[in-house]
């Protein structure tokens, strides 16, 4: 049995809902989270599973990367320097927490958290010309078979 891409997308949502941070969401599953400005008037947290490679590391062994986005959205009102700190604080707290979570089972097999990335803490251009906030995590799986 192997773990898929769907599998680890519904883990990590499960982790996220059943914790508790200093800003209320509720995480969902999305292949695209695309939405409309008036459904930003709620904090909305996006996991996407992006992708996974396969790669050979032993003649009989191969391991498995799984790549899942966390996506943070959000047009707070008022849109001022205190809102905008209040989302990064949030995106920080979901690393620290997620740094916390070694491994998951997903389809039966333990995965492992091996990498973290935050390229975007804050997307200029949505904040320019959207005033919304969005950012973006990159959480890498691995599993071997």
């Amino acid at each position: 049995m192997a773990a898929t891409i769907d599998d680890i997308t519904a883990n990590v949502v499960t982790l996220l809902n059943g914790a508790s941070f200093s800003l209320e969401f509720t995480a969902e599953a999305s292949d695209q989270p695309i939405y409309k400005p008036q459904d930003l008037a709620t904090l909305q947290v996006a996991v996407v599973p992006a992708g996974q490679k396969t790669k050979r590391v032993a003649r009989r062994k191969w391991q498995q990367e799984y790549t899942v986005w966390v996506s943070v959205f959000h047009r707070p009102e008022p849109f001022d320097s205190s809102a905008l700190a209040a989302r990064k604080a949030l995106v920080q707290e979901i690393i620290e927490f997620l740094e916390g979570t070694e491994t998951i089972t997903a389809g039966g097999v333990k995965v492992t958290l091996m990498n973290i990335e935050n390229e975007v803490l804050q997307d200029p251009e949505h904040m320019e010309q959207h005033r919304q906030f969005t950012s973006v995590l990159a959480l890498t799986f691995t599993a071997w078979r």
